[in-house]
């Protein structure tokens, strides 16, 4: 009697886990070693990755921006309630972000504020924050009001992180569940499909 193709996956499967379970897992730890080795050594690579991280992959890259400019805010407003200047504050802040390629885009800014360019022309060459930053950051400018400006921008990523989590866990649960029940369909078919087809073989 002809097996069912999903019987057929499930013994393969079975049969690939049983014998290579060790060769597989190590695969896997080798290709986690050499991406985390690659990342920590060679710039062109971080820089490719961290790149990726902030404009491709979906929510991924909105949870990362908006968490890393929500560190870099948090930092600016506390040292601005200390009285420093603006660019100094978003000088040292920027030694906080992790990504490679949001740095650059950073110091972008720092260069053009150091330049003699307005806060607001610096933030809008860099290509990295919406229409609603850069509109606080332009009242804020305007009404010599910054400190209370970057309060609301720190917010705003804040909210944003918050809600993104939120949304990719409410994502993640009925996938998941999808995937389980997939998972169990498949196992209960391939095992119990073949003694049907024999019950009948035999009748």
């Amino acid at each position: 009697m002809e097996l069912p193709f999903a019987t057929k996956l499930l013994l393969n499967v079975e049969y690939f886990f049983s014998n290579y379970y060790l060769i597989f897992i190590l695969f896997i730890i080798f290709i986690i070693l050499f991406v985390y080795f690659l990342y920590k050594r060679n710039l062109k690579f971080k820089y490719l990755l961290d790149k990726i991280f902030i404009n491709n992959f979906f929510l991924i890259k909105e949870i990362n921006l908006s968490l890393q400019l929500y560190k870099l805010f948090l930092v600016i407003e506390i040292m601005q309630k200390s009285n420093f200047e603006f660019h100094k504050c978003f000088k040292s802040s920027k030694v906080l972000l992790e990504n490679k390629y949001l740095l650059d885009k950073i110091n972008i800014i720092d260069n053009l504020i150091e330049n003699g360019n307005s806060i607001n022309v610096s933030f809008c060459e860099s290509k990295i924050f919406d229409d609603i930053v850069l509109n606080l950051i332009n009242t804020g400018e305007v009404s010599n009001s910054l400190p209370l400006v970057v309060t609301e921008i720190k917010m705003i990523f804040k909210n944003r992180f918050d809600e993104k989590v939120s949304f990719l866990i409410s994502v993640i649960q009925p996938i998941f569940l999808v995937f389980i029940v997939i998972l169990i369909l498949w196992i209960v078919l391939a095992i119990f499909v073949p003694i049907w087809d024999m019950g009948n073989i035999i009748k």
